[in-house]
């Protein structure tokens, strides 16, 4: 791995520095419903529309109380709680420390939730790590063609994808980000970044 030229890193979240599941202290049959949830197999709009801002957490909990016939209370807690219990993937948090601490700037461009926005940033301080935080439902998009140079607008006018990589973790955005000229890394697990942390 060679960062010569490399002025800023840029991470996305979900699948990268963590790949915990958001829901993971409502037990088996509710992590099956929000799978369902996820992969759009249940109703294919209720993710898409919680990732832009046009659904809420309260609304998402209502909606999978129906099903699981729990309060809503009961659902938006397990989550509440599973966000602030997340897990991170220890190599990837390591390196964007490493980076921070070096003196490169770091940015988080994620697609996701208003949770994400009011619980996890805040209960795992991710902006004394992070220089810019973009998440897609604070803006109302989640192609990053858009969310990535707000990003950059935040750290410096002067940083673009020239000067900037990816870390991430679907190739089709470490595709794209590269066509624009960036560097980038498609996280696929620790094992197999440590080694490309080590390589040539």
């Amino acid at each position: 791995m060679n960062l010569d030229g490399i002025d800023c890193i840029v991470f996305d979240f979900g699948g990268t520095p963590s790949s915990d599941p958001y829901f993971k202290t409502l037990g088996p049959e509710g992590l099956r419903l929000a799978n369902e949830l996820f992969t759009g197999q249940h109703d294919p709009d209720i993710v898409s529309d919680w990732m832009v801002g046009k659904l809420s957490s309260e609304g998402v909990a209502a909606h999978m109380a129906e099903i699981l016939t729990v309060e809503p209370s009961e659902i938006l807690a397990a989550l509440r709680d599973g966000c602030i219990d997340l897990e991170f993937n220890q190599t990837v948090w390591d390196f964007a420390v490493e980076q921070h601490d070096l003196g490169r700037k770091t940015a988080l461009v994620t697609g996701n939730f208003d949770i994400f926005t009011d619980v996890i940033v805040l209960a795992h301080n991710l902006s004394g790590l992070f220089d810019a935080i973009v998440n897609s439902s604070d803006y109302g998009t989640y192609d990053k063609r858009i969310l990535w140079p707000i990003a950059f607008e935040m750290l410096d006018s002067d940083f673009g994808y020239g000067d900037s990589l990816l870390i991430e973790d679907t190739i089709e955005q470490v595709q794209i980000f590269r066509a624009n000229g960036g560097q980038a890394h498609q996280y696929v697990g620790d094992e197999d970044f440590c080694k490309w942390l080590t390589s040539d």
